[in-house]
């Protein structure tokens, strides 16, 4: 794994538009601060557990899932959901103390900056043949939500600009910067004519 959690197994495609995207920003005046946050590194680990994320589905759906309307449940995602079955009140209570750390981290980190840019997808949407295998099914999918699931677990916002029709930029906030978020995407968007 690379320092940056973000940039680990992008698409050369994704890694390129999302450079080629920050030099022209850079060009036209904005201060670009590229930086590494290996604390986000943890997330790979609690995902591989079932997170947060799927204790709290399990708690929303897992009374359906183990009645008739059960069969409706995508499988795949029915194995993901009952990660959150076999978590304990102790792993998620430690879960969300992992969360709060790494939110006074990021709120640290990110004091300076207006937003925080980052590839939406890591990488191309996958062809219908990839997601045959179940392996490979759960690699992509890790894939394609890492990026914007930090962005939920840090409590912030989010939104994305198409650099291509398969590749967006996420222009990220803090908690409480939506409206201030929201203003600088408009600003990128005029500059990158998205």
């Amino acid at each position: 794994m690379t320092e940056d959690y973000l940039a680990d197994h992008l698409d050369p495609a994704v890694a390129q538009a999302f450079d080629e995207a920050l030099a022209r920003l850079s060009q036209a005046g904005a201060r670009i601060i590229r930086f590494d946050f290996p604390e986000l590194g943890w997330i790979a680990d609690m995902d591989a557990q079932g997170g947060l994320a799927a204790a709290e589905a399990w708690h929303e759906h897992g009374e359906r899932l183990e009645s008739e309307d059960g069969a409706y449940y995508d499988p795949r995602v029915v194995r993901h959901l009952r990660q959150g079955a076999g978590q304990s009140a102790v792993r998620y209570l430690e879960l969300l103390e992992r969360r709060r750390t790494l939110q006074a981290v990021a709120a640290h980190r990110l004091s300076m900056a207006d937003a925080w840019l980052m590839p939406t997808v890591a990488i191309l949407p996958p062809r219908l043949a990839e997601l045959d295998d179940d392996e490979d099914y759960g690699r992509l999918n890790r894939l394609a939500q890492r990026n914007s699931a930090v962005a939920n677990l840090l409590d912030g916002c989010a939104l994305s600009l198409p650099l291509t029709a398969q590749i967006g930029l996420s222009v990220c906030g803090l908690h409480g910067r939506d409206t201030h978020t929201l203003k600088i995407a408009a600003g990128i968007e005029r500059v990158l004519e998205c």
